[in-house]
């Protein structure tokens, strides 16, 4: 079994946890300071991505490298999406009685075929997004441009591309448009591991001096940003700012040693984690909708049944379903 990165896991941890608290109430941050949500949304999504690109590695040809990619990405969207249509199903006589479920011909199970907006399971978009990542990187920028150089100059290239687009309105299929936006927080994440910045070092300990000015100053100019949606804002904000903010949290974690209960299992498990979620908030805001708690508490209140569910859900499936949630390889 692989050595984990405690501060790694500290990380994924603790973007998953503002990650479900966004999806739980979305005024939620603004509520307590203006602009704070558009500060963390700057690096909660890209820096999945970027910790993606630090553990890229080169395969020994396409049957291994898409047979990994399809076992730990491919597999649990389709597991986690199949999930949330049955359990859909099942909870929405409990919640809604006397109105019959849609199934719609089932043409839901399907919908990610055609649309990049589909009920039940949306979280799961950047499943597809992060594979097609993965693929542009590895055949692309990886296997014929091996100088940094070019490398960087076609990332320059790509990363206008989606605002081009978005300007325009135009969805590439698939959500390749979202591919080419956090192609670019990859490419930052390896270059990062193969310059060796994961290893400790001696100005480690300034992480939390550096972090908190940049803290301010991603809070103050940080731009709104849906990569799913095609909101984005000007490329400085979209690339450098959240670059910034998750080097400066990675150099602060970088001072964590060991392990950070609770936190360290929603960041090793965060897959499942983005998988289930949702699917505990759906009924959890139906049954607390007529409830006369005030919004910041409700919040919290529903965001804190959901992570302590994950305490349990968690090891549910890594027990039981682990070759579905990316524990184990589905195809050998």
């Amino acid at each position: 079994m692989k050595q984990r990165i405690a501060y790694i896991d500290l990380m994924k941890g603790l973007c998953i946890m503002l990650i479900v608290m966004h999806h739980t109430d979305t005024d939620f941050y603004d509520r307590l300071a203006p602009g704070l949500d558009n500060a963390l949304q700057s690096f909660r999504v890209p820096m999945y991505y970027f910790l993606s690109g630090l553990f890229f590695k080169h395969y020994s040809g396409l049957v291994e490298f898409l047979r990994r990619k399809v076992n730990n990405l491919i597999v649990p969207f389709v597991f986690f999406h199949l999930l949330g249509f049955v359990v859909t199903a099942i909870v929405h006589p409990l919640l809604h009685p006397g109105v019959e479920f849609n199934w719609q011909g089932f043409s839901w199970l399907v919908a990610p075929l055609w649309t990049r907006f589909w009920p039940f399971t949306q979280v799961l978009w950047f499943l597809v997004s992060l594979f097609e990542v993965n693929v542009i990187y590895y055949y692309v920028l990886s296997r014929w441009l091996r100088r940094w150089p070019w490398r960087l100059a076609v990332l320059l290239l790509l990363s206008v591309v989606p605002l081009w687009l978005a300007q325009r309105g135009i969805a590439l299929p698939w959500m390749l448009d979202t591919a080419l936006v956090g192609l670019v927080y990859f490419a930052v994440g390896n270059a990062v591991s193969q310059a060796g910045l994961l290893a400790p070092h001696r100005l480690d300990r300034w992480g939390m001096a550096v972090f908190l000015p940049v803290a301010v100053g991603v809070w103050l100019t940080a731009g709104h940003i849906d990569i799913l949606q095609q909101q984005l804002p000007s490329w400085t904000q979209l690339y450098l700012v959240p670059v910034v903010a998750i080097l400066a949290l990675l150099w602060l974690c970088k001072n964590v040693t060991c392990r950070v209960p609770v936190v360290a299992v929603w960041g090793q498990y965060s897959l499942i984690v983005l998988g289930t979620h949702d699917l505990l908030l759906t009924p959890l805001d139906a049954l607390l909708a007529a409830s006369a708690i005030a919004p910041q508490p409700l919040a919290l209140l529903k965001w804190g049944i959901t992570m302590t569910a994950m305490l349990v859900i968690i090891p549910l499936m890594v027990r039981f379903l682990p070759r579905f949630t990316a524990q184990k390889p589905l195809f050998k």
